[in-house]
Order: C-alpha cells, then sequence, then structure tokens
C-alpha cells in the first residue's frame, strides 16, 4: 500500500499518478503501453485517487500516448474505483461536436470517474502538424469549449441543438459541467 504521507510528514488529501507512457529506444511501444497500463493498475491497487493521461503529438522520442481519450477507455475498463483525467486534451485540434460526444460517452463507461482536463497546448508544431495557425488557438479554444459545454448543458436530455446543426448527442449527465478542468 502507498502511503498518503509525504517524505516531510503533511498528509496528502488526495494522491494521484499523472502517466506519459514515455517512449525509449530499447522498447517497442506495445510494451510502453503494457507498462504504463500496469503502472495505472498498481495505482488502482494502491489506493491512488487518480490516474492523468498526458496528450503529446509529433514527439515520438517523449511519449506514445497521442490518443489519450482511447486510453482512458481501456483504463475505464480496467478499473473500478480510480478516477481518470485527461491532462490536457486539446481542444483546438479537434471537432467540438466529437470532443463533446467522446466525453460524455467516457463519463458513462468510467461510471463518472473522468476529469476532463483541457488546454490549448504552448507548442505550435502541434498546430502545424494538424494543419491548423497557432494564432487562431485561442479562439478555436473559445469556441470549442462553448459548443461543449451548451451540448451537455441543453435543456433537452436526449438530444441536442447546436447553432444551426442539428445533432444527437450521448446524453451526458449534469455532473458533466463539474468535469472539465482548463489550464492556462
Amino acid at each position: 500500500m502507498v502511503s498518503r504521507r509525504a517524505f516531510v510528514g503533511v498528509c496528502l488529501k488526495e494522491f494521484g499518478l499523472f502517466v506519459e507512457f514515455p517512449s525509449n529506444d530499447h522498447t517497442t511501444q506495445a510494451q510502453i503501453f503494457r507498462d504504463s497500463m500496469a503502472l495505472i493498475d498498481a495505482a488502482e491497487e494502491s489506493g491512488s485517487e487518480g490516474v492523468w493521461l498526458a496528450e503529446y503529438h509529433f514527439d515520438p522520442g517523449r511519449s506514445v500516448l497521442s490518443a489519450p481519450v482511447t486510453v482512458a477507455g481501456a483504463v475505464a475498463a480496467r478499473t473500478e474505483k480510480v478516477k481518470i483525467g485527461l491532462a490536457v486534451h486539446v481542444l483546438p485540434l479537434r471537432n467540438p461536436f466529437q470532443i463533446a460526444e467522446e466525453i460524455a460517452t467516457l463519463d458513462h463507461l468510467s461510471e463518472g470517474r473522468l476529469d476532463f482536463g483541457i488546454g490549448r497546448s504552448a507548442f505550435p508544431r502541434i498546430y502545424q502538424g494538424y494543419g491548423f495557425d497557432y494564432m487562431e488557438s485561442r479562439d478555436r479554444f473559445d469556441e470549442c469549449l462553448e459548443i461543449i459545454l451548451k451540448s451537455w448543458t441543453a435543456e433537452d436530455s436526449r438530444s441536442r441543438v447546436i447553432s444551426t446543426n442539428t445533432m444527437t448527442f450521448v446524453w451526458c449527465p449534469s455532473r458533466c459541467r463539474n468535469l472539465i478542468h482548463r489550464s492556462g
């Protein structure tokens, strides 16, 4: 069992694990995923409050974790108690309607254990890789967040009407409004 006391004797209210799925030259990507998932299993077994998953793109020397929502689904399936955090989901790189559906679905699969960390990244090369202008990232972030929040808070609990597009979303309970943790 992992102690919840820091070495200086301060009692920690919550203890979690930030997992990057780090790359190295001597291990296959498949092994990195197995090793990182084993670390997450150990966090669950030791009583950790949560695991936070990084998101990296175009940086194979640092991490293989470019699809944290997919990995979070696997974590939800293999754990029962540990909270699952995304640290951070880079909103401007994706379609906000897809994000809203994926996160709502993941919240259901994890039975409410999801913490949705959001941000826009400080690395312009990521935007170049996706064909977006980094200078537009703040506006894209704000627009994505607005659409996601509207999709989760519309009056009808079964379908959402956003802008001029009629979309049917996976319903996200009221707790979705409390999922978001905004960085920077």
